[in-house]
C-alpha cells in the first residue's frame, strides 16, 4: 500500500473510532459524507496502485525477456567469452568457448587461463596480466589457444575488466574476448608467401632487363660501328662509279655503272639509317637549332622524291601556304630526314593517282611557331594492325611489300 492510501485509512480509521465513540442521537449527516468522501478517496488511489503494479509486472516481464536474450546471445555468440577473477582463474564462458577447446564447460571452470594456452604463449600472456587487469582501456593480443586432441588455434583476445553499474565502479572479474583468426593467419601467411614470390619474380625480372639493355647497348654498338665501316668504302664506291660515269661510255657501260651508283647510293641510305637507329637506341640522338629555312627544306626533299614520281607517271603536289614560308629555328636535317622518309614511301606505294604534302600553320607568334605537316597518297594504305606496327624498329607494316616494293623499313623507325 502507497504511503498516500495508508494516510487515507488511518483517517478512516481514526474517524470511524470517534463515531462508534458518539451515541446515535448525537450523528450528524456531514460525519457520514466525510466517511463516504474518504473510503472513495481510498478506492481510487487502491485503483491508481493497481495500475501501477500492472505496469510493474509489465515491466518485470520485458526486463526477463532481454535478460533471457542477453543469456542466449552471450552464449550463442561468434566469439568466445571468458570471465576471469583476479588470480586469472576461469569462473565463467560462454558455450562458443567450449566449443573452439572442444571441452565440457566442467572441465575448465576453476582452471588457471594460462593452462589452455600452449607455454610460450603462456608465458606471454601472464606477463602481460596485470597491465590487462589494471588497465580500463582495452587490451588486446594474438596468442595460440590449445584445442582438444588437435593443434592449437590462432586466436585474437580483447581483455577489459568488468564494470558494476550498481556499485558504480570496476569489479575484481577481467571479461576476455577470444576471437578465432585462423583463417586470417592462413591467408596473410599465403599474402607473404605471394610478396616473397613477387619479390623474387620481380628481381629476375629487373636482372633479365639489365641483360635486355646490355644486350641492346652491344647491339647499338654493333650497328654504329658495322655502319661507320660500310659507310667508308661504300663512299669509295659512289665517288669511283660517279667519276666512271664522266668521260664518254657506251650504252651498256653507262647502263652498268649506273646501276651500280644506285645501288651504291640505296645501300648507302641504309646504312644512314641503321647508323640514325643505332643513335636514337642508344640515346645519342641530338636535334640541333639552328635558323634554317622551311622552302629549302621542302625543295630538297623535292628533288629527292620527284624522280620516283615522275618515273611512275605520278602527280606529286606541294601544297605550301605562303604564310607558312617561314624562317625557323630547328634541325632542318632531321625535318628533311623525315618529310623525305614519309613522301617517298607514299610514292614506293602509289601505283597510279597523286601524293600530295601539305603543310597548315596552327599557331605562330614571336617566339614559336606549330606547323603540321600531312602527306596524303592514293596507294594502297594501312590497315588498322598495320599502323600499330608502324614506327618499330626492323619492322615493315606487310614483308610481302619488300619483294613488291622494296625498302628496309628502317626509315620510318
Amino acid at each position: 500500500m502507497s504511503a498516500e492510501n495508508s494516510n487515507i485509512a488511518e483517517k478512516l480509521r481514526r474517524r470511524a473510532e470517534a463515531m462508534l465513540a458518539q451515541t446515535p442521537e448525537n450523528f450528524q449527516l456531514s460525519d457520514i459524507e466525510d466517511v463516504n468522501k474518504l473510503l472513495h478517496e481510498l478506492a481510487v488511489h487502491q485503483a491508481e496502485l493497481e495500475l501501477q503494479n500492472e505496469e510493474l509486472r509489465n515491466t518485470q516481464s520485458s526486463l526477463q525477456k532481454v535478460s533471457d536474450r542477453y543469456a542466449e546471445l552471450y552464449e550463442n555468440a561468434p566469439v568466445g567469452y571468458v570471465l576471469l577473477d583476479a588470480s586469472g582463474i576461469i569462473r565463467r564462458a560462454n558455450s562458443t568457448w567450449s566449443a573452439m577447446l572442444g571441452w565440457p564447460e566442467d572441465d575448465f571452470r576453476g582452471t588457471p587461463f594460462a593452462e589452455t594456452l600452449p607455454e610460450e604463449d603462456a608465458r606471454g600472456f601472464r606477463s602481460r596480466f596485470r597491465s590487462f587487469f589494471h588497465n580500463p582501456v582495452e587490451k588486446q593480443m594474438e596468442l595460440r589457444i590449445k584445442r582438444n586432441n588437435s593443434e592449437p588455434f590462432h586466436a585474437q583476445i580483447t581483455a577489459k575488466r568488468t564494470y558494476d553499474e550498481r556499485a558504480e565502479n570496476d569489479t575484481n572479474e577481467l571479461m576476455v574476448i577470444v576471437s578465432d583468426i585462423t583463417e586470417r593467419k592462413r591467408v596473410e601467411q599465403a599474402l607473404v608467401e605471394t610478396n616473397r614470390n613477387l619479390e623474387a619474380a620481380t628481381d629476375r625480372a629487373n636482372e633479365m632487363a639489365h641483360q635486355a639493355e646490355a644486350a641492346n647497348r652491344a647491339k647499338s654498338r654493333f650497328l654504329a660501328n658495322m655502319s661507320h665501316e660500310i659507310r667508308t668504302p661504300m663512299n669509295g664506291i659512289l665517288g669511283m662509279s660517279y667519276l666512271c660515269l664522266q668521260p664518254e661510255l657506251n650504252g651498256k657501260q653507262r647502263e652498268y655503272l649506273n646501276k651500280v651508283h644506285a645501288s651504291a647510293d640505296a645501300l648507302l641510305t641504309i646504312i644512314n639509317n641503321i647508323l640514325d637507329l643505332s643513335k636514337v637506341e642508344a640515346g645519342k640522338m641530338e636535334l640541333e637549332a639552328i635558323p634554317f629555312a622551311l622552302q629549302a627544306v621542302i625543295d630538297h626533299m623535292v628533288t629527292v622524291v620527284s624522280p620516283r614520281a615522275v618515273e611512275k607517271s605520278l602527280e606529286f603536289v606541294v601544297d605550301v601556304p605562303r604564310d607558312s614560308l617561314l624562317y625557323l629555328s630547328g634541325d632542318a636535317t632531321r625535318l628533311g630526314q623525315v618529310l623525305v622518309n614519309l613522301c617517298d614511301n607514299a610514292v614506293k606505294f602509289t601505283k597510279e593517282g597523286q601524293t600530295t604534302l601539305r603543310i597548315e600553320l596552327e599557331s605562330c607568334d614571336e617566339e614559336s611557331a606549330t606547323l603540321r605537316f600531312l602527306i596524303e597518297d592514293s596507294g594502297i594504305g594501312l590497315s588498322e594492325p598495320q599502323m600499330a606496327k608502324l614506327f618499330q624498329p626492323f619492322t615493315q607494316a606487310d614483308d610481302a611489300t619488300t619483294r613488291q616494293y622494296g625498302g628496309t623499313g628502317l626509315g620510318l623507325a
